[in-house]
This record gives structure tokens, C-alpha cells and sequence, in this order.
């Protein structure tokens, strides 16, 4: 039966291997620093913990801080490549698996990640890509190395594997990962200059909204970490990294009140609180005045929020009605009042927007005390209910001859679910409302000093700004 029992499989002959070399590989050459890939962290450690793989077998090729994977390939000849891609690099994941296989043939390619995930059949059509995981990697990854290793037959069965019990999982290997590169960045933390590190609480989010793709990584299921885990991380990271913040990293952070409240308590007792501050994302039905003030005494410094549109009708349809600009207004003066900082994410190009709607979402900037604001072009991801949207506005039914290369963020090329005959419109607000904000965020110089730090993606993102009015 073709479906959930489809696989992609490579008999294998000869001697038992006891110990599986193995390349984990970070794809994003061109993108700069953001943070830390973590995920594949996770299952570094997996991997050792559960299969018993020796820590010197593990490498992590990462290029977000310049690695040259191709040399590295070279020098390690591993047995096994797994890749993290997102669909903006998904073109560079395939090339880098054809130049794999060209100087070291015997290697297996296993590709991850949302793009994965949501088009795996569509994946494996390329004849240099031998599997691919779709959903979490530790459970099928692990099956694939035991199967390596006593030299049975190689598959990987196109369906999503979770870990329900996911303080099973050990810490991510950041050992293997070249944390001071993104320390030294400050990526963690947007607005504020700081150096602070991600870290991990959950899986999954119960939200359906139309832009993400969590559903096809998580099946729409959100498991949590302990608090016990959580605290014994953050204490991990604190002894072991010269960090002043953490970025808690999970799609929803606050969906359970009381797990947030027994975090919370913990960092105070233990005193962690006075020793870091930290941010999370939220949503703002969540908040109110009683978990916002324990927050803040427990560190909260920042929380970061979707609040997508000002129009009551777009947001319907971002959300899934699950949320009012009301609702929004009141998080923002809710965190004033607790003293927390406020990072506001907004979308524009939205199925049916028209501009009126995104002067809602302008009047709404700026009349706000948002400290920290984040613009958007509405674009249709591969795994999200736009993706399907857009292909049946467009009529494509051949997705291999889409180029991925277009869904670069920001890029004017980029795919919209928006009406194609204002393209040129929303991307000209886009430029121009970006340098406004850009400009609020961190003020000319220090942004200037941002574009000079980055030589390829910030200065791509520098000259859009300027093109939008910064000179």
C-alpha cells in the first residue's frame, strides 16, 4: 500500500558494523546566524544515549557559522548524512547531496525538517536523497543506525514517529555545536543587546493557524518537559555557558498555566532569577495580570507575540478565530503594566487584505508601546493550510517544478496567497514599513552596526531598508 507504509530501502552485505560514523548537518549558508540548531542537538544526544554511538562519531556540520561541508564530508567520510533544511534551502540540501554522493558514494542522505515532512514522497524524488524523516528524527533516525549497524535491510517508513514521554530525551549535545558563534551574535534575544541562548520546554502546539506548518513536525499534539527537566537544563546552560538570557523556544512556551507557574516558582526559590533574564513566545488570550507579575519576578524580561493583523477579519483568518484585536491590545498593556517588554510579530499580504486592512495594522504600530516589532510578507509554506491555498489558486499540480529558491524571506519574488496584481504594492509597504520599524527597534547606528556584523543576509536586509527610506 502506497502511503504511510511507503519507504525508500537499500539492502546492505558484508560484516556487522558495530559503530556508524555520522554527519549532521546544519543547511543555510547564506542566512547568518540565528540560533543554534538544537534539533539536531537532540538527536546527536539520542543517538549516543539510545544506540550507544560514541561522541567522536558525531559531527555536527553547521553552516550558519561557516563551515565548508563539502570539506568537512571529506575529511570525515561519514557512513550516515542527515540534514536539517527548511524550504528556502531545500535546493541547497539537494546539491549538497548530489556532491556527496559524487566524492563519497557509500554515504546514505537522510533528510528532516517541515519541508520534509510536509512533501516526503516529493523529496525522494530526487535520485540523490536516500530517505527522508518525516516529523520528530530521534525514533527513526535511531532505528535506521541500528539497522546499519547489525547490516539489516535500510528503511524508513514515511510516517511520523513521536516521543511521548520527551523527558526521555537527553540535553541537547551543544558540545557538538559551536555555541560561542551564536553567544557572541545575540540572536536569542531581538532588542535587547544581550548574550542568551534558546532553550526547549515542549513539542507541538495546539493551534491551527494558517501560516504554520507545526502540525506536520508535531501532529498537532504538544508535549511538555517537567519543570524538574526544565530547571535542570536552564542550570546546565547557566554552568556551562557565560550566557545572560534565555529564549524558551517553543512554539507556545505559556499553553499550560500551571506547568509556567511551577517553572517560575522553581527559578525563584533556586535563585536563577536573579541571575538571567528571559523570553518566550505567547499568545495574548493567555495572559493576565497574576501569571504576568509572577513572570516578571521570575526573570521575564521580553515576551514574543503573533499578533499578525490589525483587521479583525484577517486575523480571523490567520487564527482561525481564536483571537481579537482586543485581545491584543489588552497583552500589550498588560505587559507594560508587569514591566515586560513587548516583541510583536505582523503579516501583510494576507489572502484578501486590502489596504485599508494593513493601515489598521500600521495605525495599530504605532499607536501600541510595542518595543520590539517584527514585519512579515504572508507567504504559503509547504505543511500549512496557504500552501494549499496556493496551489489551487495557481492551479499547480506538477510541485516539481516549483523552485524553492523563491521562498526566501523578504525576497520580492517570493510566492503570495495574495492577489498577484498588488505584488508590487504590498512588497513597496514591506520595504517602507520595515525601515520604520527597523529604525524604532534599534535605532540608525546601532542598526547600522547590525548590517556591518552580517556581510550577506543583513546586508541584503540593509539595502531593503534603505531602499525604504533609512538614507
Amino acid at each position: 500500500m502506497v502511503g504511510a507504509l511507503l519507504f525508500r530501502h537499500i539492502r546492505e552485505g558484508g560484516e556487522k558494523v558495530t559503530d556508524p560514523s555520522i554527519a549532521l548537518i546544519n543547511v543555510g549558508k547564506e542566512a547568518g546566524l540565528t540560533q543554534p540548531p538544537l534539533g539536531i542537538g537532540y538527536l546527536a544526544s539520542y543517538l549516543m544515549k539510545r544506540e550507544k554511538v560514541p561522541v567522536e562519531n558525531i559531527k555536527i556540520i553547521d553552516e550558519l557559522v561557516g563551515h565548508d561541508t563539502i570539506k568537512e564530508i571529506k575529511k570525515i567520510q561519514p557512513d550516515l548524512v542527515g540534514f536539517s533544511a527548511s524550504t528556502p534551502f531545500i535546493n541547497r540540501t539537494f546539491k549538497l547531496c548530489r556532491e556527496i554522493k559524487e566524492i563519497h558514494p557509500d554515504a546514505r542522505t537522510i533528510i528532516g525538517g517541515p519541508h520534509v515532512s510536509a512533501l516526503p514522497r516529493l523529496t525522494l524524488q530526487n535520485e540523490y536523497v536516500d530517505f527522508v524523516v518525516v516529523g520528530e528524527g530521534e525514533i527513526h533516525f535511531s532505528n535506521l543506525v541500528r539497522q546499519y549497524k547489525s547490516k539489516k535491510e535500510l528503511s524508513v517508513p514515511l510516517k511520523m514517529k513521536m516521543i511521548k514521554d520527551i523527558d526521555t530525551i537527553p540535553l541537547p549535545a551543544r558540545e557538538l555545536i559551536d555555541m560561542q558563534s551564536y553567544l557572541k551574535a545575540k540572536d536569542s534575544f531581538p532588542g535587547m543587546d544581550i548574550v542568551s541562548t534558546p532553550v526547549f520546554t515542549s513539542r507541538g502546539c495546539p493551534y491551527r493557524c494558517v501560516y504554520c506548518a507545526a502540525q506536520v513536525c508535531s501532529g498537532g499534539i504538544i508535549r511538555f518537559n517537567s519543570p524538574e527537566y526544565v530547571f535542570g537544563e536552564i542550570r546546565n546552560v547557566l554552568n556551562n555557558y557565560d550566557t545572560d538570557g534565555i529564549f524558551f523556544g517553543d512554539d507556545l512556551f505559556i499553553a499550560n498555566r500551571e506547568r509556567i507557574k511551577k517553572i517560575c516558582n522553581m527559578m525563584i526559590k533556586e535563585g536563577i532569577s536573579k541571575e538571567i533574564v528571559w523570553t518566550c513566545n505567547a499568545r495574548s488570550d493567555l495572559l493576565n495580570s497574576e501569571l504576568l507579575k509572577l513572570m516578571k519576578k521570575a526573570g521575564c524580561a521580553q515576551l514574543q507575540m503573533g499578533f499578525e493583523s490589525a483587521s479583525q477579519r484577517i486575523l480571523d483568518f490567520l487564527k482561525n478565530k481564536t483571537l481579537t484585536v482586543e485581545q491584543n491590545e489588552r497583552a500589550i498593556r498588560l505587559c507594560k503594566e508587569a514591566g515586560i517588554r513587548v516583541l510583536g510579530f505582523f503579516m501583510i499580504g494576507s489572502p484578501g487584505e486590502t489596504m485599508n486592512d494593513i493601515q489598521k495594522t500600521i495605525d495599530f504600530i504605532d499607536k501600541n508601546p510595542i518595543d520590539f516589532t517584527a514585519i512579515f510578507i504572508t507567504t504559503p509554506y509547504p505543511g500549512t493550510a496557504l500552501w494549499d491555498m496556493y496551489l489551487k489558486n495557481n492551479s499547480i499540480t506538477d510541485m516539481s517544478k516549483i523552485d524553492w529558491d523563491m521562498f526566501w524571506y523578504g525576497e520580492s519574488g517570493q510566492p503570495l496567497v495574495a492577489d498577484d496584481s498588488v505584488r508590487d504594492e504590498i512588497f513597496n509597504i514591506y520595504r517602507s514599513l520595515g525601515a520604520r520599524v527597523s529604525l524604532k527597534n534599534y535605532g540608525k547606528v546601532h542598526l547600522l552596526k547590525r548590517i556591518m556584523k552580517r556581510p550577506s543576509l543583513a546586508l541584503k536586509l540593509g539595502l531593503h531598508y534603505v531602499r525604504g527610506g533609512i538614507a
